[in-house]
């Protein structure tokens, strides 16, 4: 009797997809949906045969603890957090799920990120736009990268298992893209140049907290802001990667 033996699992398509999920019920009595919604996001995923979700507070739904839910999900390959919900998610007004979401990672290794997935316009000034924040994420590292807006005119990139000096690397490469290709604000015909100003700080050399890591990206943008702006800087060095451009 002869056996043979599997070769290493090719990566198809479907490992790459995403599942976008809200718990079961949240939309029922919206939308106009004909039934009520039964299905949990991963019993969709189990069906969908995918094995990455991102998880979506909905109407403030679900609530704190959040760790039944880590559970439910503990099965699939990855999970994003969206640590702010959708714009009904008013309990996130003042205080986000990153706390929570970090504590629940040291325990379920397949949560491999948290998002801010909202996008924001002002007033008086172009607003960014969708195929803008798109052109930004085309200059980032495939795989895990998360981008979201963070405050009035920053964002946050979330980069699982890059090293610091990769991801200065990565951030000098978007920062060219971005200050030799103009953004067209077609309501007033105007070719927008736009320069950008990067701090970098590294998990878990540089800290271990949400506080710590914002904390001291932040301090290194204070820098890159002080050193003439549109460069990227290390948390702790001076130095910044490159000349400004001017």
């Amino acid at each position: 009797m002869s056996s043979v033996s599997e070769g290493p699992r090719v990566e198809c398509v479907r490992d790459r997809l995403w599942l976008w999920g809200h718990l079961a019920g949240s939309h029922n009595g919206r939308f106009g949906l004909s039934r009520e919604s039964q299905m949990t996001p991963a019993a969709g995923a189990a069906y969908l045969g995918v094995t990455n979700l991102i998880m979506v507070a909905f109407g403030g739904m679900p609530e704190p603890p959040l760790e039944p839910h880590a559970q439910a999900l503990s099965s699939l390959k990855r999970v994003v957090w969206s640590i702010i919900g959708d714009s009904s998610s008013s309990r996130n007004d003042e205080r986000t799920d990153l706390e929570e979401v970090i504590s629940l990672a040291d325990r379920y290794p397949n949560i491999t990120g948290a998002i801010m997935d909202d996008f924001f316009q002002f007033r008086n000034r172009p607003p960014i736009q969708l195929r803008e924040a798109w052109a930004l994420e085309n200059n980032l590292r495939g795989g895990e990268t998360v981008l979201a807006r963070y405050g009035g005119e920053e964002f946050c990139i979330v980069m699982p298992g890059v090293g610091k000096e990769k991801a200065v690397e990565i951030l000098e490469r978007l920062r060219g893209s971005l200050s030799q290709n103009p953004f067209l604000y077609k309501k007033e015909g105007l070719n927008i140049h736009v320069t950008s100003s990067f701090g970098v700080s590294g998990y878990p050399e540089d800290d271990t907290t949400r506080e710590g890591l914002i904390e001291k990206s932040d301090a290194a943008l204070y820098t890159a802001k002080r050193m003439g702006r549109n460069r990227v800087v290390l948390f702790g060095e001076e130095v910044p990667s490159r000349a400004a451009e001017r």
